[in-house]
């Protein structure tokens, strides 16, 4: 934990972001990972944020919950129903208590430690707040939306990457939406030029430099976005003619 937390907003919104689209690719999966907190939050050298520990996740469909994962971002619905409230909601509100703790600095629920009694009691009935003079309002309500003790007021993942605090400030969610807008145009180049349609493993990997964005969700895009769209995807290294062809329909 970084003394003092973290006042930059845009940092947050970005560590936001990316954890916010690995739970909703879960959560529509029909799975729940029961331990997210701020040590299984990878940073990559590029700032690629992604969830780690993936030990105790559990199908929707299967489990019967026992309370496990650490305990100070369990849950308080958790805490309360051992059995019949394994949810999605869950994993919102342990995602909320690990943003609220990046942005303070601190562990939340400090006055419980070592007692465990006092520490679900705090979990339960403690509201968390957040500095009203260190953070805009935004970051204000959306980490509030994580922390609804009820879980039926809680937002879910997908209703919280539309939330004005992740569309206005976090850069990949920015470097994303131009990433769609750069498959259009691959579409109608790809289209256009048929008889020498060429996409190689290596543009893949320099488009992904260019934004600054993980190689495979750029690859996973790029495939879905193209479906459907008959091209060549090679492994040599492609002329830098035809690269500069189409960052010239890329990026102009």
């Amino acid at each position: 934990m970084r003394a003092g937390g973290f006042r930059d907003e845009d940092f947050l919104a970005d560590v936001a972001y990316n954890v916010l689209r690995g739970l909703h690719y879960l959560h529509e999966r029909h799975m729940i990972h029961r331990d997210v907190k701020p040590g299984n939050l990878l940073i990559s050298s590029d700032g690629f944020v992604k969830i780690g520990d993936f030990g105790l996740a559990v199908s929707l469909d299967v489990a019967q919950d026992q309370v496990q994962g650490t305990q100070r971002y369990i849950a308080p619905e958790r805490l309360e129903n051992e059995t019949d409230q394994l949810s999605p909601k869950a994993d919102i509100w342990s995602f909320g208590l690990s943003l609220w703790a990046l942005a303070e600095g601190k562990f939340p629920y400090e006055e419980a430690v070592g007692d465990e009694f006092d520490l679900r009691m705090a979990i339960v009935n403690q509201e968390l707040e957040i500095s009203e003079h260190d953070f805009s309002p935004h970051f204000r309500e959306f980490v509030s939306l994580c922390l609804k003790k009820n879980p039926d007021e809680r937002w879910s993942a997908e209703e919280l990457l539309d939330h004005p605090f992740i569309t206005t400030k976090a850069s990949v969610h920015l470097k994303e939406a131009e990433l769609l807008q750069i498959c259009e145009a691959m579409k109608t180049y790809l289209v256009e030029n048929r008889n020498h349609a060429v996409f190689s493993h290596q543009m893949i990997r320099r488009l992904a430099e260019e934004l600054r964005l993980d190689e495979a969700f750029v690859e996973h895009t790029v495939r879905e976005q193209l479906a459907g769209i008959p091209y060549a995807m090679e492994t040599p290294r492609v002329p830098n003619k035809l690269w500069a062809n189409f960052r010239k329909g890329w990026f102009r």
